[in-house]
């Protein structure tokens, strides 16, 4: 039988330190800002957890290392993709003198997912395939969040190495994932919907890829918010498409509109977002010159914004 001492030991043990618990509140803090599409902001909080979980216990604790792979998503979101790869690259080589307890090896592999996308924002698109495709030898099975996200992210890159076929089928694997697991409306289905569209558009098949970029875009305006940056990436695509298809009005709404939520989101002008939207107006700007020399629309090139 338990005396009241014992209770109140237990009771004691269970209750998190006041460290921890401003840890787990920072944590919170930090995840609805990125959600939020907050980037810059969540870092702080993030910063400052890392700070008491390593006072607590030390810098190779899982709690530090969770932290550091949701900072380096920060990182690479507000458009600093090496800042990113570092701190992933530290992240990974610590796991890797870890003991392999499953919790560390999800967590490497988490590590390793993120680090491929930076990867490929940082322009290291053979490290980023190499990195995906070893993840995805790991992930078969029944459809799962990782082997969505790596299926996805292979075909991104993809896209970027001109490979429009296979990302066009690693990309409606990823959507079917989702899918079966999420149903048909929920954020990760609107940017795997996005990811088949925009292969589908660079494979030539461009009124094909309309309805799905347009419905990616509807859903993520509901899912993360009209302002969430993750809709002015969407109006990029939109901006190409229509610039492709000689919608140059709708086109330009499409660009200064990514432009716009690019900036609000505190992003400068150098952000991949807002980059791709200042190029995507200037190429705009070229189709309508020729436009009006020519008095048709000159086929853009497939990998323009």
């Amino acid at each position: 039988m338990l005396t009241p001492s014992m209770l109140l030991l237990a009771v004691l043990l269970a209750t998190p330190s006041p460290e921890i618990a401003r840890a787990r509140s920072l944590e919170e803090t930090a995840f609805d800002l990125q959600r939020a599409g907050k980037y810059v902001e969540a870092e702080k909080p993030l910063e400052e957890a890392i700070a008491i979980w390593k006072k607590l216990r030390g810098p190779e604790d899982i709690e530090v290392l969770n932290d550091e792979i949701n900072l380096a998503a920060s990182y690479r979101r507000r458009g600093d993709a090496m800042l990113a790869v570092d701190l992933l690259e530290r992240v990974i080589k610590t796991l890797d003198a870890s003991r392999a307890e499953l919790k560390l090896v999800n967590l490497r592999r988490s590590a390793l997912n993120n680090l491929a996308v930076a990867y490929l924002d940082a322009g290291r698109y053979d490290a980023a395939r190499r990195t995906l495709g070893s993840l995805l030898e790991g992930a078969k099975g029944p459809p799962s969040d990782e082997r969505a996200r790596v299926l996805d992210n292979l075909a991104n890159v993809e896209m970027e190495l001109r490979q429009y076929e296979r990302a066009e089928k690693h990309a409606r694997l990823a959507l079917a994932d989702w899918r079966a697991m999420l149903g048909e409306e929920a954020r990760d289905v609107a940017i795997s919907m996005s990811v088949v569209g925009t292969a589908t558009m660079l494979c030539g098949r461009l009124e094909e890829a309309r309805p799905l970029l347009e419905g990616a875009v509807a859903m993520a305006e509901r899912q993360f918010g009209r302002d969430h940056p993750t809709v002015g990436s969407l109006s990029n695509l939109m901006g190409k498409l229509d610039r492709e298809t000689g919608h140059f009005d709708s086109a330009e709404a499409h660009y200064r509109r990514a432009l716009a939520l690019a900036l609000k989101s505190g992003f400068t002008k150098d952000h991949p977002i807002a980059g791709d939207a200042q190029l995507g107006l200037r190429l705009l700007a070229e189709a309508r010159a020729a436009k009006s020399a020519t008095g048709s629309v000159s086929p853009p090139k497939p990998s323009s914004p």
